[in-house]
């Protein structure tokens, strides 16, 4: 079976910041919301290792709804990978994107952490797991 690491470099209350790794190779940047405890929609998930299942939902726009939920996470459910920019973009799920910046926030006006690319990102992603229905998603954290 395929494994991908989630490897979270940056936590702070603007996001989780990491990377989407296979064999050791970037396939995106990627954006959750801060440690809460895992706390359902407030939360990013905790470290761990989850299966991941492809499904399609309405809930992601582009690609056909095509998308990965993350299976296994305690007292958590619904978590997907799909597209955003902001930290307010995903309730708990995990953003692609093909790098992080900096966006002024039209409806705070403050210049905020995002991931951007994410369109094109997500569509990376998908191609790097076609004809993938299950993979293992280790997710670690690196803090320096």
């Amino acid at each position: 079976m395929k494994h991908l690491t989630l490897l979270r470099l940056e936590q702070s209350q603007e996001g989780t910041f990491g990377f989407l790794l296979a064999s050791n190779k970037i396939i995106c940047a990627t954006l959750e919301l801060p440690w809460n405890d895992n706390k359902p929609f407030l939360s990013c998930i905790p470290n761990g290792v989850y299966e991941c299942v492809r499904i399609t939902s309405e809930l992601v726009s582009n690609v056909g709804g095509k998308t990965y939920i993350v299976h296994n996470v305690p007292g958590r459910s619904g978590i997907l990978f799909h597209t955003g920019n902001w930290v307010t973009d995903t309730d708990g799920c995990i953003i692609t994107g093909l790098y992080h910046g900096y966006l002024k926030n039209p409806k705070t006006e403050r210049v905020e952490r995002v991931v951007l690319g994410s369109r094109h990102a997500f569509k990376r992603f998908m191609e790097e797991m076609e004809g993938i229905g299950r993979f293992v998603l280790v997710v670690r954290s690196e803090q320096y």
